[in-house]
């Protein structure tokens, strides 16, 4: 797989892609957690989703974790509703990839960009630091200087105003 990946970050909640694939992100707990069932879709699995709903009964060495994870909803645009889905650890994501079989380059994929990529707890925001003051204080500028330039901006204002005006209305 050749090209730039993207990622797009939207609070808690990612989405890594890159050549028609993309992998759901999400933090939950602390933890990030990759959609099962993209992993799977990437991989080129034709049923993920049965494969999730499988392993998730089965005492299987995959853990699988059902969260919701916001949607746009059917109408788009700002209406988010929540769909169940299956999570896993990168740790667990690779042994699927292990007992699936992928593609090499889809493989490296999942491996530098996907599991690779963390969302952290947000920060609180940083307490604004006060600035030093300057040493040297900024020249005030001459009061006679600054009104002719203001008197000069509004008489080119007046001049634009004029030539807009003399011009003929069609």
């Amino acid at each position: 797989m050749t090209g730039a990946g993207t990622t797009e970050f939207i609070g808690r909640v990612a989405v890594v892609e890159q050549e028609g694939k993309s992998v759901r992100v999400l933090l939950n707990e602390g933890e990030t957690l990759y959609s099962a069932r993209d992993i799977l879709a990437a991989c080129g699995l034709k049923y993920p989703t049965k494969w999730c709903q499988r392993e998730a009964q089965a005492q299987s060495c995959v853990k699988l974790v059902k969260l919701m994870y916001p949607v746009n909803g059917r109408g788009g645009g700002a209406s988010r509703q929540s769909c169940p889905m299956y999570f896993t650890s990168a740790e667990c994501g690779r042994m699927m990839v292990e007992m699936v079989g992928c593609d090499k380059g889809v493989r490296e994929w999942l491996e530098r960009e996907v599991f690779a990529f963390k969302i952290g707890p947000k920060e609180p925001p940083a307490p604004p630091q006060a600035e030093p003051a300057p040493m040297t204080p900024a020249p005030i500028p001459d009061r006679n200087e600054y009104l002719e330039k203001m008197i000069d901006n509004l008489l080119f204002g007046l001049v634009e105003l004029k030539k807009y005006i003399a011009q003929p209305q069609i």
